[in-house]
């Protein structure tokens, strides 16, 4: 059962009619959040539908009920970016800050999201508020949306620069094993890369990280005997083989980077994925305040398919969103719901 603390100044008797119904509602957003459907399907009623626009409506009747519990207005806001309705999501924010002017989060919140949306007056005007109640968050504040614009705006490559002269690591994303554990051609591809790139930097380390099983095997384990069976030094790999998800991948592989003083990185990763990756390293480590680590994303690419030069508007939002929850900014991570 979904619990809903009453910490907001409101008094919901806990067996109340309105307390059932707010509590059914957020059972129902919990039940989306978790479900591993992401895509469209069709609903008990015959129309197409998705997990996110579930939890949009069941957060949308949840306030129908109580409209002045700050928490549920916060959950609706984000609910609302999730589902590309920024612009709600934003004045929704404004509107919690008219009676908490001083929460933090959702400052942080309205302020990342005005950015996002070019809404730049609004945005100063949060960055100068912050900054009287938290720098640390300021200072997040005034870096992440400048690091996010440089990382989506840069060319996706599958060359490295002939200018680069020191690489430390090269980190390879894991990708779903074939169901007998066998390397798949997508993820063949990004080691055939790492294998060229590895050549030409005999120096660099090559860090390897996916804990998905298949056939008792890892993803990271199943690369590690690929490069190995490819001719890369055994010596050379480091092996993560416990991130369920990439923002695992990040973490990890960053602790594994800190761990072995490793500073100059590059990212080999498919060219879907390239700005997502670069932008998700570049962020968790501005967040965890190592300065003195670079990531450069190098992408298997195919010239007849890909045309990656730049994110699509679905991909721009996913990337401004995984970006919060890898700088720990959970997007429900209030007291009624927390993101999964």
């Amino acid at each position: 059962m979904a619990i809903l603390l009453d910490d907001s100044n409101q008094t919901l008797i806990k067996n109340s009619p309105y307390y059932k119904e707010i509590d059914k509602q957020l059972t129902l957003a919990q039940q989306a959040l978790e479900s591993p459907i992401r895509g469209s399907f069709i609903d008990r009623k015959g129309k197409l539908t998705n997990n996110l626009s579930i939890m949009l409506s069941a957060l949308q009747n949840a306030v129908k009920h109580d409209d002045t519990n700050l928490d549920l207005l916060a959950n609706l806001a984000s609910a609302y970016i999730f589902n590309n309705k920024i612009e709600q999501g934003i004045n929704l924010y404004r509107t919690i800050l008219y009676s908490e002017p001083h929460n933090t989060n959702i400052l942080f919140r309205y302020g990342y999201w005005c950015h996002y949306a070019g809404r730049n007056t609004e945005y100063n005007v949060a960055l100068h508020r912050l900054k009287k109640l938290s720098s640390d968050k300021a200072n997040l504040l005034y870096a992440l949306p400048k690091t996010l614009t440089r990382c989506i705006s840069r060319p996706i490559t599958n060359t490295v620069p002939s200018y680069t002269k020191n690489i430390d690591a090269l980190i390879v994303l894991g990708f779903k094993l074939n169901s007998d554990g066998s390397v798949p051609s997508m993820l063949k591809e990004r080691l055939t890369l790492c294998r060229h790139i590895a050549i030409q930097f005999p120096l660099a380390k090559i860090i390897v990280t996916g804990g998905v099983q298949q056939n008792g095997i890892t993803e990271a384990e199943a690369m590690a005997e690929w490069l190995i069976g490819s001719g890369i030094e055994k010596a050379r790999i480091l092996i993560e083989p416990y991130a369920k998800n990439t923002i695992e991948n990040i973490q990890l592989s960053v602790k594994l980077l800190t761990h072995h003083h490793l500073h100059n990185n590059l990212i080999i990763t498919s060219a879907c994925h390239g700005h997502r990756a670069h932008a998700l390293f570049t962020s968790y480590s501005l967040n965890q305040h190592l300065n003195n680590h670079t990531f450069m994303p190098v992408t298997v690419i195919n010239p007849a398919t890909d045309t990656y030069d730049s994110p699509t508007r679905n991909q721009k939002l996913s990337i401004y969103l995984d970006c919060l929850r890898v700088c720990q900014f959970n997007a429900f991570s209030y007291r009624q719901l927390q993101y999964m």
